[in-house]
């Protein structure tokens, strides 16, 4: 018996995909450097996410925050950095 990994892959997928509309295939992110600035320009790094990880969490150094970006880490054509959501929050703490 073959194990066959989860997922569309096979003629109905690659229809779908062949059309250009709506569809891409399934992939893995690149990692994902979360960096943070106050002005901008000045950009620390609180952590990096591993692209096969469908949520994380990075806690902050306890400096002030303005602006948030995720920065590919050895990003690709076969393996983009794709960013879902990002989202910063404030801990009760």
């Amino acid at each position: 018996m073959t194990a066959t990994p989860p997922g569309l892959d096979g003629p109905l997928e690659d229809l779908l995909v062949g059309s250009r509309r709506f569809f891409t295939r399934a992939t893995v992110s690149a990692d994902a450097r979360v960096q943070v600035s106050v002005d901008g320009r000045t950009w620390r790094t609180l952590g990096i996410v591993d692209g096969k990880r469908l949520e994380a969490r990075i806690v902050s150094d306890g400096g002030a925050v303005r602006f948030a970006r995720a920065v590919a880490v050895g990003a690709t054509a076969d393996v983009p950095l794709i960013v879902g959501e990002l989202a910063l929050t404030r801990s009760a703490g």
